[in-house]
């Protein structure tokens, strides 16, 4: 059996029942946990150093502990600096002296005057330093500690765990694959704790580089090891989310938008309570289908500590959740690292998104489309900043990185937006920050603001929007829409050109608004480079012919076109062009049909090419039109968005026509059932018939494009 197979029928046994709807305290009793693995140091002896009646001056950290001894040995006064680096990090201790007076030194690190420069790797115990001074010749101390935590190569912490979890996962996959009536029955019936093997709390799912995963210094704790009482979803609230160290943010700004509808964060936790044997289970939308993720207990941690990365303040589980969901998806935590909030929030709705670019539109209508955005309680909103560092400085804002539009309001002559940092903390420091002069009392009345400074949340005025943003999603959550989604295979299957046609029927007062195309994200691992996936939308009209409607070409993993089909019927043709599939040449593809009636639909795959050029010729008809020969021969050429089509129609009764076609080609392919277009080449068009000479697309959407066409022409009698 292959391995995708074993790997649906697995997925679909994790599905058989909600897990929240087992009542585990019928199955049988599970043993006892395995207990953490223990991060040892070596504790300092102080016998001999330090009299044993004498109790240190402590300070202590979540990475730190110092012990100060003192005490009097005759007219000798005595000190011991002991540092216990309680981190997995190497941490750089500096010690400076400067300005005190007859001090004795003594210390195995380096000294230069007053200053001690220490190294203590992770978890490493140590004497820093002993002082001695002499009370008959009077001394003085004064003392400035500083701590520098740096990544450490070492990599013994996440060694230790690591071997560990390798032996608990073994111990699980040597039960064999599970059966019977729930994963839940399964684990009890084997008094066994959950542990993935699909995503095991390895190094590997960390990182795609192990040097990495040492130096990042994560490991992997399970939730009933840094909790003492553990909540999947309490209270839902976007201020309560934390990003950690991952630099996720479109993950993170995406969750914070949709925090702001809890019913819809609940939607997607399918597992909301806690279960004995650390098993859950959360939704995403992935190439345009909903998938069930299942889940362990485990994240990555602080050694010793909590959530390394995502969490929330309330230390519920949904967030880290979801962010794991993203990282099984994508094949490690790495491998989401930086990304495009669209497709974070599209991934968490499954509605469509679209991105504006603030220079492709006036500043009215990018105010109307916040504005809307921000009066829907059900849209969701994100803006984006890409300029760099420099331009940003004494600003509070980041470079690349995503915000979430929280309101919009006006006072006065003001238009300001609500905006939130999805880390919880970092905010705008300008005009209408929460510490600016312009919060006058009728401001505050008018507007009524929070202004808890570095809660992530703040006020900005639309100006200065424009001036630090480029970019803004919006996510078009419609109350009582619903979705039709259709998986599909297009390309070349058996060296067979394959596309798909679907038949749509919506009824009367019925609308389509969106449709979207959907292929696997290039960032998961093991997934082929995008390729160009076409939609061609006819609609019958009222002479009962198939018109051309609309059109639209996908570049990446999703794209969400308004189409708006009211009350009637359709024709959808997806297509690729087929010039670059490389080593997967049939590709899946998900199309999603967002509607609010019931419509009908069928799908068909189809490989008559005959019947998609006559499609694609109709369409080049909506074009240019160009006569010649005296109105005898037409040439109509469709450019509009990113697909190109040329066709030639032969109106003469006594004459077949053969054009020869040059084409120049920038950043644009042909598709593969047409000529490649880099030398001349023959179209042959009998008497009263059309032919298709080319259709082209875009082969990179970010680079400009365009086709130069040349012809001739040459008449033989019929």
């Amino acid at each position: 059996m292959a391995a995708s197979e074993i790997s649906e029928l697995k997925s679909k046994f994790y599905n058989k029942v909600i897990l929240d709807q087992v009542d585990e305290s019928r199955l049988a009793p599970l043993r006892e946990a395995s207990p953490e693995p223990t991060i040892k140091h070596v504790p300092v002896d102080l016998e001999g150093i330090v009299p044993p009646n004498v109790e240190p001056k402590i300070q202590e950290t979540v990475k730190c502990l110092s012990c100060t001894y003192s005490w009097e040995d005759a007219d000798i006064k005595k000190w011991c600096f002991l540092y216990r680096n309680k981190s997995s990090y190497q941490l750089k201790l500096t010690m400076d002296f400067t300005g005190s007076s007859n001090l004795f030194y003594d210390t195995n690190y380096s000294i230069s005057g007053d200053v001690v420069l220490a190294v203590l790797e992770p978890f490493e115990e140590v004497i820093v330093l002993q002082l001695t001074a002499k009370n008959t010749e009077g001394w003085s101390l004064t003392s400035e500690v500083n701590l520098k935590f740096t990544p450490s190569n070492d990599g013994q912490v996440a060694d230790v765990v690591e071997v560990a979890i390798i032996d608990r996962l073994k111990r699980f996959q040597a039960h064999g694959e599970p059966q019977g009536k729930s994963i839940l029955h399964w684990l009890h019936e084997k008094g066994e704790f959950f542990i993935d093997p699909d995503f095991p709390p390895l190094n590997s799912s960390l990182f795609d580089t192990p040097e990495r995963a040492h130096t990042d210094n994560a490991i992997w704790r399970r939730a009933r090891d840094f909790a003492e009482d553990i909540h999947v979803i309490d209270v839902v609230d976007p201020n309560d989310i934390d990003q950690g160290e991952l630099g996720d943010c479109w993950i993170l700004s995406s969750i914070a938008a949709l925090s702001e509808h809890p019913d819809r964060i609940a939607k997607i936790i399918v597992t909301k309570r806690v279960n004995m044997v650390g098993v859950y289970q959360v939704e995403l939308c992935i190439n345009g289908l909903w998938e069930r993720i299942t889940l362990d207990e485990y994240f990555p941690c602080y050694p010793q500590g909590g959530p390394k990365y995502t969490k929330t303040a309330g230390g519920e589980l949904y967030v880290g959740l979801l962010e794991k969901a993203f990282a099984k998806i994508y094949g490690s935590y790495e491998a989401t690292i930086e990304g495009d909030s669209g497709n974070g929030m599209t991934s968490l709705t499954g509605c469509p998104v679209r991105t504006l670019r603030f220079k492709d539109l006036s500043e009215d209508d990018l105010w109307q489309h916040l504005m809307e955005g921000a009066a829907k309680e059900e849209d969701l909103i994100t803006v984006s900043t890409s300029l760099p560092k420099s331009r940003l400085t004494g600003s509070g804002l980041i470079t690349n990185h995503s915000y979430t539009i929280l309101d919009a309001k006006v006072y006065k002559t003001q238009r300001l937006l609500e905006i939130r940092n999805p880390w919880g903390s970092g905010e705008w420091e300008g005009d209408w920050g929460d510490v600016s002069s312009l919060w006058t009392e009728d401001a505050k009345d008018h507007i009524k603001p929070t202004l808890e400074q570095d809660d992530g949340t703040f006020w900005m005025s639309f100006e200065d929007v424009l001036k630090f943003f480029q970019r803004m999603t919006v996510c078009y959550c419609e109350p009582g829409t619903s979705e039709t989604r259709m998986p599909l295979q297009i390309g070349i299957l058996n060296d067979i050109y394959q596309y798909i046609r679907v038949k749509v029927n919506v009824p009367e007062g019925g609308r389509v608004q969106w449709i979207g195309l959907h292929q696997k994200d290039d960032h998961i691992k093991g997934s082929p480079e995008y390729t160009d996936v076409a939609l061609l939308v006819f609609k019958k009209d009222e002479s009962g012919e198939m018109a051309p409607f609309t059109h639209f070409v996908s570049y990446k993993n999703y794209c969400f076109e308004e189409v708006n089909l009211l009350g009637g019927e359709y024709e959808l043709l997806v297509f690729t062009s087929g010039r670059h599939l490389g080593d997967t040449p049939l590709r899946d593809v998900t199309i999603t049909l967002h509607r609010d009636c019931e419509c009908l639909v069928q799908m068909n795959p189809m490989n008559e090419l005959p019947y998609l050029k006559q499609r694609l010729i109709e369409f080049s008809r909506t074009g240019d039109k160009t006569s010649y020969l005296e109105d005898r021969l037409h040439m109509y050429y469709c450019h509009e968005g990113s697909l190109h089509i040329w066709s030639v129609e032969n109106a003469c009764d006594d004459y077949e026509i053969e054009v020869t076609a040059n084409l120049t080609l920038n950043n644009m392919i042909t598709t593969c059932f047409n000529e490649i277009g880099n030398e001349e080449y023959a179209v042959d068009v009998p008497c009263q018939s059309v032919r298709l000479v080319t259709a082209a697309v875009i082969y990179d959407y970010k680079k400009n494009s365009g086709m130069t066409r040349n012809m001739s022409m040459t008449g033989r009698p019929v």
